[in-house]
């Protein structure tokens, strides 16, 4: 196990968890498809690890999976000035079903853009 990493059983079989991340790996692979975001790359890793590991356990569904995130839904012009914030949870798609990691990559952008376009 990687020193950066930590894993907490949740009772009931449950465990949570959280690794580090360079954060100048992440902007690389993130410049490697125009306009995606480091959340993109996050949620395409994210959707990497779980293919890998469901696959190994030959329970990958043929649907992606999805991760529900808080995002911040108060427009540009609506923050000028206002104190607060407005947040919502939208569900995003992982991307599971999708082999080749750059091709995550744009897929999950492509989605992510979508969604967030529609708040």
């Amino acid at each position: 196990m990687s020193d950066n990493m930590v894993l907490k059983d949740k009772g009931a079989g449950g465990r949570s968890g959280w690794i580090g991340a360079n954060l100048e790996k992440v902007r690389a692979i993130r410049a490697a498809v125009p306009g995606a975001t480091v959340n993109d790359v996050v949620l395409a890793v994210i959707g990497g690890a779980m293919r890998h590991y469901l696959k190994g356990r030959k329970e990958l569904p043929k649907a992606t999976l999805k991760a529900a995130s808080p995002v911040n839904t108060r427009s540009e012009k609506a923050s000028a000035g206002a104190a607060g914030n407005n947040i919502s949870v939208v569900t995003f798609p992982l991307a599971t079903d999708v082999g080749d990691p750059l091709e995550r990559l744009r897929t999950v952008q492509r989605l992510e853009a979508r969604l967030l376009n529609a708040l």
